[in-house]
């Protein structure tokens, strides 16, 4: 078997000879290099176990010789938007008497009792024959958001705008405008919104028009859409 001179003898036999330092020079790279392999990829490894990117960037950097960009985070993929809810609508004459009761139980639950408003909900203009009301239905067919629209002669009237609390945040009230300008189509319209909620309005092409007044202790804002030519009767998505 062959032995290996220790790194010391070889050095001592080669170093005076012709060459012998080039010699050694080619047979040390190899663990110079491995070496200096090593600390770089220490000097990257020990930052990012410790979770400071910016610093293992920049030892990255430093190898490669130039500063390393930041990469943007990805951007997640847009949600699917879900199906639009279905709409019902139908005059009082059309409604079940199921139907009817559950409709004006939603009104009194918020706009008397959440809202904590003593009033005459049923003000007798569900009855009148132009009235329409309009309804979207949870899975077990219970009403959960509803509006009424009134014909106020000249212009047409949307009020009782209403979702349950436990159905909020679905986009149900926004599917019965939609389908309550689009309805309307080109007469002018108005609405007394809660000043809270004007701004919600004005997607469907709603303005304020006229002071804000006090209705039950709640501050409104009477809102009037233009007639036709002004929008095309759907929500503006901005």
């Amino acid at each position: 078997m062959k032995r290996l001179l220790p790194a010391p003898l070889l050095t001592a036999a080669l170093i005076e000879r012709p060459l012998g330092p080039v010699v050694l020079g080619v047979l040390a790279w190899p663990l110079v290099a491995t070496r200096s392999l090593y600390d770089h990829v220490a000097a990257v490894a020990r930052p990012l176990a410790a979770g400071d990117v910016a610093e293992a960037r920049a030892a990255a950097g430093m190898i490669v010789g130039r500063d390393l960009p930041e990469r943007p985070a990805p951007t997640p993929p847009a949600a699917t938007p879900g199906p639009a809810p279905a709409v019902h609508a139908a005059g009082f004459d059309e409604l079940d008497r199921t139907t009817a009761y559950r409709l004006w139980q939603l009104r009194s639950l918020v706009f008397v009792v959440e809202q904590d408003c003593p009033y005459l909900d049923l003000d007798g203009r569900d009855l009148e024959p132009a009235t329409v009301h309009l309804w979207v239905e949870d899975e077990a067919g219970t009403p959960v958001a509803t509006l009424r629209l009134l014909d106020d002669g000249d212009v047409a009237r949307i009020g009782r705008v209403v979702t349950h609390p436990d159905a909020r945040g679905r986009a149900l009230a926004g599917a019965l405008l939609d389908e309550a300008v689009a309805r309307i189509g080109g007469r002018p319209s108005v609405l007394d919104a809660q000043a809270h909620l004007a701004h919600w309005y004005a997607r469907w092409g709603y303005a304020p028009d006229g002071p804000e007044f006090l209705e039950d202790g709640i501050p409104h804002v009477p809102m009037r859409r233009a007639g036709a030519g002004a929008t095309d009767g759907r929500r503006a998505h901005t």
